[in-house]
């Protein structure tokens, strides 16, 4: 898979560009058909519209809560009063897990959008030139400690060393 920002290749997809930082849709992803029909077409515009889907979900689930335990606490009161089904308590149950779980993906899906932000305000910074690049890292650079020579092997007994080691292992 090559980056469609920098070209660079040996990219895999549902991931970002080792190169440029470029997210990658991935085009097997099962959402993939809503995504085209939504006219989502980069990894930034998907967050965005999981967000929305998200928001929305969640609140579907918590209004058909409400409206569900207002029904049935409304009918509490009638006279004579309408018993709760046991099988609304399940729906009670399966609506705040949906809202949860929608809520939570919400959420994921802000610090996914600020992420994309950060790296958009990154991207909007003055390149540096090859010198300014190079002054910078000078600057910033600390200096190595100097060099311990106690304890150096000659090189020539480094050599001949291998050269023996060689030598007994061609014998064996």
């Amino acid at each position: 898979m090559f980056c469609s920002n920098c070209g660079e290749a040996s990219q895999t997809s549902d991931t970002y560009c080792r190169n440029c930082g470029e997210y990658f849709v991935d085009s097997s992803n099962k959402f993939n058909l809503i995504y085209k029909i939504l006219g989502v077409d980069t990894a930034e515009r998907q967050v965005g519209a999981g967000i929305i889907i998200n928001f929305f979900g969640a609140a579907f689930s918590l209004l058909l809560l409400v409206f569900l335990i207002g029904y049935y606490d409304a009918g509490q009161n009638k006279n004579p009063p309408v018993e709760t089904p046991v099988i609304i308590y399940f729906v009670y149950a399966f609506l705040i897990f949906i809202a949860v779980w929608q809520s939570l993906g919400f959420i994921l899906g802000i610090g996914l959008k600020s992420k994309f932000n950060n790296k958009n305000d990154e991207l909007s910074k003055p390149k540096l030139t090859l010198k300014e690049n190079a002054v910078e890292a000078i600057q910033t650079r600390k200096s190595l400690p100097t060099a311990n020579f106690e304890g150096l092997i000659t090189p020539s007994v480094a050599e001949n060393t291998t050269k023996n080691l060689i030598k007994e292992s061609r014998k064996n």
